[in-house]
């Protein structure tokens, strides 16, 4: 299973995945600075629209990925492909983890 998260790792090693999780909790901060609201402020714009928004966003990328290369991933490899798509979800699921990281380290120095 490792393996399959250090792959997804690799296949989005230069795209706009890794920009947008540390761009959209930044986005947030600055939305909050420039219209006030603080804490709170924060917490209801990342909650209500960021934190879905970017969720579905990076989920469709990485299908997307895998649609344009054919899902050559899933079905060259011997591999079950429970465990494949089980891989990916884990991927979305540590971007997740680490924007929410992001955000809280901003919530406090906010």
């Amino acid at each position: 299973m490792i393996d399959i998260i250090k792959a997804e790792f690799q296949k989005s090693k230069r795209t706009s995945t890794n920009k947008f999780i540390i761009v959209t909790p930044l986005l947030t901060f600055l939305l909050c600075l420039l219209w006030g609201g603080g804490q709170n402020g924060a917490y209801n714009w990342w909650y209500v629209m960021f934190l879905p928004g970017m969720l579905a966003i990076i989920s469709a990328q990485v299908i997307t990925r895998e649609k344009n290369l054919s899902y050559k991933g899933l079905f060259l490899y011997p591999q079950d492909k429970g465990s494949i798509w089980l891989g990916k979800i884990l991927y979305i699921s540590i971007l997740l983890i680490f924007t929410s990281l992001i955000f809280m380290i901003g919530i406090v120095i906010v």
